[in-house]
Formats: C-alpha cells, sequence, structure tokens
C-alpha cells in the first residue's frame, strides 16, 4: 500500500518519475511488481527506484524501506518512503571535490590533480608530453612593499594569462606559492 498523499503537488508516482519519462508508467509497475513479489525479494527490487530526485530545484533523497507485520503474513506490507531534502549537502560536496583538485585564488588546478593526471597518463601510455614550470619572479617583493593583496591580484593575472595562452586540452596548474605548471 502507498498512502495517498500528495508531495510537492503530484501523486507519488510522478514524484518518482526519473527526468525525461513522460509518464509515471514505469514506477507505477516497479510498484505493483514491489508488491507481488515474495519478501525476500523486496530489498533487490527497491534498488529499481532512484535514490535522489529533483522538487523545484531541490534535490530529495528517497530512502524506501517496506514493513511487514509480524502476525498477519497475508497482509500487503506497508512501503515507507523517507523524503529527505540533500540541496545543500550535495552543493557543501561538490565544493569540497572542487576545492579539492583546484586553487582557491586562482581557479587553477592545484598540486593535488596533476599528481593524479600524470599516474592516469602515465597508465594510458600517453605521448609526446612537454611539461613547463613557471616561476614568478618578484612576488616576495610585491608581498612586502605592497600587500599580500596586490600579490595576489599578480597571481590571478598570471593565471589568466596562463588560461588564455594555452589549450584547452592542456592541464594549466599552480603547482604552489608562485609556482605554476604546465602539462602539454
Amino acid at each position: 500500500r502507498i498512502f495517498r498523499r500528495n508531495i510537492a503537488g503530484v501523486s507519488i508516482l510522478e514524484l518518482l518519475t526519473p527526468p525525461g519519462q513522460e509518464a509515471p508508467e514505469m514506477l507505477r509497475l516497479a510498484f505493483t511488481d514491489l508488491f507481488g513479489l515474495p519478501a525476500d525479494q523486496t530489498a533487490s527490487a527497491l534498488k529499481n527506484i532512484p535514490p535522489v530526485i529533483k522538487i523545484n530545484d531541490r534535490d530529495v533523497r528517497i530512502e524506501c524501506k517496506f514493513i511487514f507485520h509480524a502476525t498477519n503474513t497475508a497482509e500487503q506490507p506497508l512501503l515507507m518512503m523517507m523524503l529527505t531534502d540533500i540541496t545543500e549537502i550535495l552543493k557543501a560536496e561538490e565544493e569540497i571535490h572542487y576545492l579539492s583538485y583546484h586553487d582557491k585564488l586562482t581557479g587553477l588546478y592545484n598540486r593535488a590533480y596533476v599528481e593524479k593526471a600524470l599516474q592516469e597518463i602515465e597508465q594510458a601510455g600517453v605521448s609526446p608530453l612537454s611539461v613547463i614550470v613557471i616561476d614568478m619572479n618578484g612576488l616576495k617583493i610585491t608581498n612586502d612593499m605592497f600587500g599580500h593583496e596586490q600579490g595576489d591580484r599578480l597571481l590571478v593575472a598570471m593565471a589568466q594569462v596562463l588560461k588564455n595562452t594555452c589549450r584547452s586540452e592542456d592541464v594549466v596548474a599552480r603547482w604552489g606559492g608562485d609556482e605554476f605548471l604546465v602539462l602539454l
């Protein structure tokens, strides 16, 4: 049984219809099949229900669980669904993933990304490979005389020059401090 309650102004079947599907028929059949299965097969059948859906630009996690009544095995099980808004969690995870491979100041790739990319290049046997190492002269003097804000502006400007100069398939990274690296 599914409680006939509307969430976000639509039926539960419409709510769970994957993007791109015209009608909730696939899910209607999936739920019909779920309730017709023996108890030991329901857990695997629940995997056909999408784990995350979009409702009004919000990411909602769906967790489904069958509840069986121990006293009456002839009665159909209840389907408990928990809908949890995880939009902020997904945004935070996306930002963490981005920052793990990008320099926060310049937006270029960072050292961790370059090391990962080099491993992938080595495993794929890509050749020829060219490496350009760039060291900015005078950054320490700029920081000392004009402040770190001005030094940061120089780093950002240098990053922009490298982005505009290199090809889209090249890996442009801030290696650390005032050093940049380009993999061609």
